[in-house]
């Protein structure tokens, strides 16, 4: 049985997202989601270069 390609996430710039990466549509900025150790979700946000 054949495996299903998987369509990739990509950015407004063509990038491909990493797994917890992700960016917002309404200013652009990419947010990467993790949890820490003790279980807790954290992110990170960060504005794009110009």
């Amino acid at each position: 049985m054949a495996k299903a390609k998987v369509k990739q996430r990509k950015d407004d710039k063509g990038r491909v997202l990493q797994k917890g990466e992700s960016q917002r549509k309404l200013d652009g900025m990419y947010i990467y989601t993790y949890v820490d150790p003790y279980g807790k979700r954290c992110y990170a946000y960060c504005y794009p270069a110009n």
